[in-house]
C-alpha cells in the first residue's frame, strides 16, 4: 500500500485559545498552562490538568540493535557532539543498545504527523541528584516529523533535536519487499536528509511496513504487557529561547519525563538495522549495528509527563 493510501491523514489543528480556554483558569499546572514564544505564536499547548500531555498512535515501531558506543571517534552515531554533559552511556565493551522508531502520530499537542527517530544507547544521567533519582533512558541522537509544529514544539518543549522532513510510509507487497529499498521493515534515510545531501533530491525518509497486524485488545505476546511505564531523558541542545527560560522551559539542560503505553495491539519484528544516511553531518555509519529484533504496537494510548530539569 502506497504512501498516499496508507492512512488518510486527518486535518485538524487545535488552536492556542481552545487549548489554554480547556485546562482553564486556576489549573494546577500554573505558568505552564500557556506559552508563547517571541513571535507569539504557541508553541507548546497546555497539558491536562492533571499534569501529562496525552498521544494516540496508529503505530509505533521500535527496531533495537547493538551499536557501538557514540562518540566522534567511533562509528556508529556520534550526534551533533558526543554525549552532552552529564550523561554517560551504559555500556560494555565499547557496545550498548540502540535503535530506530516510527510513530504514525493520529493525535497529539501538535495535531497528526509522523516521525522517526535514531537511538545512539542508552545512558543514565551522571549529576548527583540526577543518580539518586535513577534518571536514565534510550539518548535519541536524531529526531525528524513530517510537521513543523511538531518539530518546534518537541524542541521547545522536550529538547528533542527535531528537524523537519518527508517521511514516506509503504507496507510491504506479495514478496515482502518494498518498492527497490528491500524487505520490509525497514528505514532507509535518504542522501537528501541533511546539508551534504544533493539539491536535487528532496530530504526524504523511507520507513518499510510489514502488512498492519490484527490482534484483539489484550492480546499482546509475551513479554509486552498491556500497561507500561518508561523513564525517558533529552535535552542538552545548544541554543535555547531567552523567552522560554524565562518562563521555566531551558531545552539546553539534560531533561527527565515518564512515558505511558498503553497498546491496544502488539507484534515481535525480525530485526533490521537502517541503511543510507550519507548526507547527515556527521555522516551516519550503520555498518557495525547489530539488529536484535522489533516490536510494533498498535492503536497506542500515550501519556507523557512535563519535563523537569535535572
Amino acid at each position: 500500500m502506497g504512501d498516499s493510501s496508507y492512512r488518510p491523514r486527518r486535518q485538524r489543528r487545535r488552536s492556542c485559545r481552545a487549548a489554554a480556554i480547556a485546562v482553564g483558569a486556576g489549573a494546577a499546572v500554573g505558568a505552564m498552562a500557556f506559552t508563547r514564544s517571541g513571535r507569539d505564536g504557541c508553541w507548546a499547548p497546555p497539558p491536562a490538568a492533571d499534569g501529562v500531555y496525552r498521544f494516540r498512535a496508529a503505530r509505533a515501531s521500535l527496531q533495537l540493535c547493538v551499536v557501538p558506543v557514540p562518540g566522534p571517534a567511533r562509528s556508529g552515531i556520534p550526534g551533533a557532539v558526543p554525549l552532552p554533559e552529564g550523561l554517560q552511556s551504559l555500556s560494555l565493551f565499547g557496545w550498548t543498545i540502540g535503535g530506530s522508531f516510527f510513530v504514525d502520530w493520529e493525535d497529539s499537542p501538535w495535531g497528526p504527523y509522523r516521525e522517526v527517530g535514531l537511538l545512539s544507547c542508552l545512558a543514565i544521567a551522571t549529576p548527583a541528584a540526577a543518580l539518586a533519582s535513577g534518571a536514565w533512558g534510550a539518548w535519541a541522537s536524531h529526531v525528524w516529523v513530517d510537521s513543523k509544529d511538531a518539530t518546534e514544539g518537541g524542541r521547545r518543549l522536550y529538547g528533542l533535536p527535531a528537524t523537519t522532513c518527508t517521511i514516506a510510509a509503504e507496507e510491504a507487497g506479495p514478496d515482502g519487499s518494498v518498492l527497490a529499498f528491500g524487505r520490509a521493515p525497514l528505514l532507509h534515510i535518504n542522501d537528501g536528509v541533511g546539508p551534504l545531501g544533493r539539491i536535487d533530491t528532496p530530504p526524504r525518509l523511507m520507513v518499510g511496513l510489514l502488512p498492519r497486524a490484527s490482534r484483539a485488545e489484550g492480546e499482546l505476546p509475551w513479554p509486552l504487557p498491556s500497561d507500561l511505564t518508561l523513564p525517558n531523558l533529552s535535552g542538552g541542545l545548544r541554543e535555547a529561547d531567552p523567552q522560554d527560560v524565562e518562563v521555566g522551559f531551558d531545552c539546553r539542560r539534560l531533561l527527565s519525563y515518564p512515558i505511558r503505553l498503553r497498546p491496544g495491539g502488539a507484534s515481535i519484528l525480525p530485526g533490521h538495522a537502517p541503511s543510507g544516511g550519507n548526507g547527515v553531518v556527521p555522516r551516519l555509519d550503520f555498518s557495525a549495528w547489530l539488529p536484535l529484533f522489533g516490536v510494533e504496537l498498535l492503536d497506542v494510548e500515550i501519556e507523557v509527563g512535563v519535563p523537569e530539569a535535572l
